[in-house]
C-alpha cells in the first residue's frame, strides 16, 4: 500500500486499534522522512484531527523518536546530502548517477527538493533498476520457452503479469527468484534479503495475497482459490462495518 493511500485514512476511526495506528505512524514516518518531510508535515498527515500545536508537538516527537531509535538513517541521511553537496551528484547501487546541481541553489526551495532528490534517488533509483531488470530477463525468458504469459505493466517496483494459469506455478517461482537475486551481478547486497511478494487474482482491482502457489495451475482449484479469498474478504468487511456501527451507536 503506498504512502499516499496511508495518509488519507481517518486516523479517528481507528483510535480503539492502538497497534493499527502504530503501524500507520511507522509506515508513514518511514517512507516520510527519507521523502524528507518533517513534524510539521507529519502533524498535518497523522494528526491532522489534533489541535494544531498538540499535532505539531506529536509530529516533531515522532521523527526524534524515529531517528533517536534507528540512528543509523539520520547518520544516513546527512552522509548523503553531504556527498551530494560535495559532488553535486548521488547515485543508486547500481552506481548510476543523478545530478542535483540545485543543490548548492540559494533558492530555499530548490535546494530543499534537491536534498529530498538526494534522500530518495538512492533507494527509488535502485529498485527501479532492480524492476527493469526483472522484466527483462522475464521477456527473454517467457519468449525463450514459447509461454502464453506475458508482462502488462510496472506500478512503482512491482510488477503486473497477465498469467496463462497452467504455467502459474512456474510463473510465480520464476518472477519471484528473479526479482529477489537480479542485483546479485552488480552489487553487494551485505547478506541483506530481497524479498519479493505476490498477489494473485482476476483483476488488478481483485488481488490476494499468495505464498504458495501449489496446486494453483489447475484451473478449477484456482477458482476455489479466488472463491475462497473474496468470501474472506466480504466477512471480513462485514464484520469491519458491524464493529463502526456499534461504536456510533
Amino acid at each position: 500500500v503506498s504512502q499516499s493511500r496511508y495518509s488519507e485514512i481517518d486516523v479517528i476511526d481507528f483510535n480503539r486499534h492502538s497497534m493499527f495506528l502504530v503501524l500507520l505512524e511507522t509506515c508513514i514516518c518511514l517512507l516520510g522522512i527519507l521523502y524528507g518531510k518533517s513534524g510539521p508535515t507529519f502533524a498535518k498527515d497523522i494528526y491532522g484531527h489534533l489541535p494544531y500545536e498538540e499535532a505539531l508537538k506529536k509530529g516533531n516527537k515522532l521523527v526524534d523518536d524515529y531517528l533517536e531509535t534507528f540512528y543509523g538513517l539520520a547518520e544516513w541521511i546527512e552522509f548523503i546530502q553531504n556527498f551530494a553537496r560535495k559532488h553535486g551528484y548521488v547515485e543508486n547501487l547500481f552506481g548510476l548517477h543523478r545530478r542535483l546541481p540545485d543543490i548548492k541553489s540559494r533558492d530555499n526551495y530548490l535546494r530543499s527538493e534537491a536534498e529530498r532528490q538526494a534522500q530518495n534517488t538512492p533507494i527509488q533509483g535502485t529498485g527501479a533498476m532492480m524492476t527493469n531488470l526483472s522484466c527483462i530477463k522475464a521477456v527473454e525468458t517467457f519468449q525463450k520457452q514459447r509461454l502464453k504469459s506475458m508482462i502488462i505493466s510496472t506500478v512503482h517496483d512491482s510488477i503486473v503479469l497477465d498469467v496463462y494459469v497452467p504455467e502459474l506455478e512456474f510463473v510465480s517461482s520464476f518472477m519471484r527468484d528473479t526479482m529477489e537475486n537480479i542485483h546479485k551481478p552488480y552489487f553487494d547486497d551485505k547478506g541483506v534479503p530481497y524479498k519479493a511478494d505476490a498477489e494473485l487474482g482476476d483483476s488488478y482491482a481483485e488481488l490476494y495475497e499468495v505464498n504458495d502457489f501449489g496446486g494453483l495451475s489447475n484451473t478449477r482449484r484456482y477458482r476455489e482459490w479466488v472463491d475462497e479469498k473474496t468470501k474472506e474478504e466480504e466477512m471480513a468487511y462485514q464484520k469491519a462495518w458491524e464493529e463502526k456501527l456499534k461504536g456510533v451507536v
